[in-house]
């Protein structure tokens, strides 16, 4: 296993064009809303931290693994032209230059394969566990190159009250807490208004999201906000402790290894999208890891998509757009077809969880109040 930045370069730059040198600086300088995506991304790339494992959770930490927890990697890191350790499995089978696939699983030299119109439909799955045939979870994990990674896109929406969306999305490996699964997807939200300024940020906590005001989130800098990883699930919080669903404890206590920004590499999504809109990973519409239980990709992930979901949540979304009735499946990335980020967010009170629609109403109420004040004023 190798597990470090200085080797990303040469084993990557001239296969992957849209990585290059400056995704890897820090920003050293303010920002404004004439910034670039990456300036923004840099200038709030959260600070990560693990936290220790009890059960249910992981402990895989040794001689060789410096980190308690499995850690976000690059996509790439699971299969790449010379390391297929990932199958495809196709519902149906498909033709693909010329040659028949499927149905059943098929060996893919290139995970960017899986965003051709041909193998992308949600109806297909990646299958990991042919990456440790023969072997446990985590040696097959760690028998892998892995280079600590932060994906991100930064969303600009001029009508909306915080214009900005910096987004950043964590791809680990292994789901090892409740529901074990390959692959989790888990991600968080700055907002900024329209001269760049952090004034919301919103952590997505498995089936559920938590919202602040940035005066509450906890930060380095004022700028870093801090991601509390919970062991072997990975929910992003903002507040180092351990929350329960119902019996099961997750454990978001940040109190083991530390992933600093200048630890990992930032990989702008918006250029992946940019590269090809016919064959490249992020146009994946199925599941990342097995058939049921693995997540989707970050353009088709759903925020409490099922009422199963919705349920299992401690604070459930509601919409504010619809008398507070209960949400399901909001768009978390994205702006075509409704501003994702930001109706994603509107689903969770501000400081405070909202615990039942009157809650909500309450604050659709406060909103009224504050449109009618500025309008007859």
């Amino acid at each position: 296993m190798k597990l470090e930045k200085s080797l990303f370069l040469n084993d990557y730059f001239q296969a992957d064009q849209e990585i290059n040198n400056s995704y890897f600086e820090n920003s050293t300088t303010s920002v404004s809303a004439n910034s670039s995506d990456l300036e923004l991304a840099n200038e709030y790339a959260p600070q990560i931290l693990l936290s220790d494992g009890f059960y249910p959770g992981v402990d895989i930490k040794d001689a060789n693994y410096p980190y308690t927890d499995y850690i976000p990697i690059y996509v790439n890191n699971v299969t790449k032209r010379d390391r297929k350790t990932v199958d495809l499995n196709l519902a149906e089978a498909v033709t693909y230059k010329g040659v028949t696939y499927g149905p059943g699983n098929v060996r893919l030299g290139h995970l960017d394969y899986i965003g051709d119109p041909v193998f992308r439909s949600s109806d297909n799955y990646l299958d990991f566990s042919y990456a440790w045939f023969g072997t446990t979870i985590e040696n097959g994990y760690k028998a892998l190159t892995l280079y600590p990674t932060v994906n991100f896109r930064v969303f600009r929406e001029p009508t909306q009250e915080n214009p900005i969306a910096v987004q950043y999305w964590f791809f680990y490996y292994y789901n090892d807490w409740f529901n074990d699964h390959p692959d989790d997807w888990e991600t968080m939200t700055v907002f900024l208004d329209a001269n760049a300024q952090p004034v919301q940020a919103i952590f997505s906590t498995h089936y559920e999201a938590l919202k602040y005001s940035w005066f509450n989130v906890e930060t380095v800098n004022n700028t870093h906000p801090k991601v509390y990883v919970s062991n072997g699930g990975h929910g992003s919080y903002n507040r180092s402790g351990n929350t329960w669903y119902k019996v099961i404890r997750d454990n978001h206590e940040g109190n083991k290894e530390v992933l600093n920004p200048a630890d990992y590499f930032l990989l702008d999504l918006k250029v992946k999208e940019e590269i090809s809109t016919n064959d490249n990973w992020i146009w994946f519409e199925g599941r990342w890891g097995d058939e049921d239980e693995a997540p989707r990709g970050p353009h088709f992930r759903k925020d409490a998509p099922t009422t199963t979901d919705w349920d299992r949540a401690n604070h459930g979304p509601y919409n504010p757009e619809a008398n507070c009735a209960k949400r399901y499946g909001a768009n978390i990335y994205g702006i075509s077809i409704r501003p994702g980020p930001w109706f994603w967010a509107s689903g969770y009170g501000l400081d405070h969880p909202w615990n039942s629609a009157s809650d909500c109403r309450g604050y659709e109420s406060f909103l009224t109040s504050i449109i009618m004040l500025l309008l007859f004023n």
